[in-house]
Parts: C-alpha cells; sequence; structure tokens
C-alpha cells in the first residue's frame, strides 16, 4: 500500500499533487489489479471511474468503466463517498481506510484503502487514484452497511510539499 504512496510522492516532484500525466503503469505494474481511477466532474459533483483493476472491478457484478458512485450504489453510500472524497481533491488531502472494505457488496472484508488526488492538464486536482487491498474469505455475505466503523485519516497536503498529519475525521 504505502509502496504506491512512495510512487506518488516520487512523481510529485516539486508539485502539491503530481500530473496525472506522470502517472506510468509499468512503474506501478505491482498494484494494477487493486487500483482504481476517478475523474471527478464539477459540473455534475461526480467521480466517475476511469478503470477498476480487475480485484477491484471482481467486486461489483457490473463492470465500473464509466459509471459514478450513484450508478451502482445506495443514495447515502453515494453521497457519503462522494462528499468524502471531494475533500481530497478540493483541500488536498491524502485519505487512508482501514477497517471493513466492500460491506455493500457480498464479498466483505477487513483492510485497507489509500486514495490520492492527481492534476489534470490545468493543473488542478481532478483525479483520484485509489488502492483498495483488502482480505476476503471466499464466503459470500449479505451485505451490511448499518453500523460498519472504520478508521479514516486525512493528511493535507500543504503547498511547500510537507505531509503534516491530522487526526481522523
Amino acid at each position: 500500500m504505502f509502496r504506491l504512496l512512495d510512487h506518488w510522492e516520487k512523481i510529485r516532484g516539486g508539485n502539491q499533487v503530481p500530473p496525472r500525466s506522470a502517472l506510468d503503469p509499468s512503474d506501478i505494474h505491482w498494484a494494477l489489479s487493486a487500483i482504481w481511477l476517478m475523474r471527478f466532474e464539477p459540473e455534475s459533483k461526480q467521480f466517475r471511474y476511469r478503470l477498476a483493476g480487475e480485484d477491484v472491478q471482481a467486486i461489483f457484478s457490473v463492470s465500473l468503466a464509466g459509471k459514478t458512485f450513484h450508478d451502482f450504489l445506495e443514495q447515502e453510500l453515494a453521497d457519503f463517498l462522494v462528499e468524502k472524497f471531494r475533500r481530497v481533491i478540493e483541500e488536498p488531502a491524502i485519505c487512508h481506510d482501514i477497517g471493513p472494505i466492500y460491506v455493500n457488496s457480498d464479498k466483505q472484508g477487513e483492510g485497507e484503502r489509500l486514495v490520492l488526488p492527481l492534476a489534470g492538464k490545468s493543473g488542478q486536482c481532478e483525479y483520484l487514484l485509489g488502492y483498495t487491498a483488502y482480505n476476503w474469505d471466499g464466503l459470500i455475505k449479505a451485505r451490511r452497511s448499518d453500523g460498519v466503523q472504520y478508521s479514516t485519516t486525512f493528511t493535507p497536503i500543504v503547498p511547500d510539499g510537507e505531509v503534516k498529519p491530522t487526526s481522523a475525521g
């Protein structure tokens, strides 16, 4: 997981966040099955999947390409994720989750998720690069989203390049 963060820091150079164009899949070949890329669309205030690795894709029964959270998740969860991930691109910040993963699917497990901002051609943050690592015991379970608790930490990215720790939020 943090190998991806190290790569993100490397391609960031002197920028507040790295440009999407600096992301070379051959440099992160070991992570491709577990990563996902989304673009924020300011006019609709939605994130749209540009790609999802095969491990991520296997969780859902639909292709994620071109979909927003609202296309396949319950309204409340989709709204929650949009607001949460907007913080990543608007501050910008790094988001790190630990705990139950994919509870809205029948392949729930425990794991971690790292969400990193990327800049578009304009230089503004408009993409999310995510990495989801989790353990699934192979049992199909009923979906459960009520009462699920996990730890989320946002680490703001400050202009001078320092990353300063913050509390969970």
